[in-house]
């Protein structure tokens, strides 16, 4: 199993379609810093 977090905006689509699963969601990993309202989205793709 590869896990896969990436910041970008564009790029899930990319790795949606190359069979990539969202995994999870850590609305609290970026809680501590200036950008406080992202969240981190942790793709999975098992093989």
């Amino acid at each position: 199993m590869k896990l896969l977090n990436i910041n970008l905006k564009n790029i899930p689509r990319r790795y949606h379609n190359c069979g990539f699963k969202i995994g999870s969601v850590d609305t609290m990993l970026y809680a501590n810093f200036e950008n406080n309202f992202e969240k981190a989205v942790f793709w999975y793709l098992r093989f």
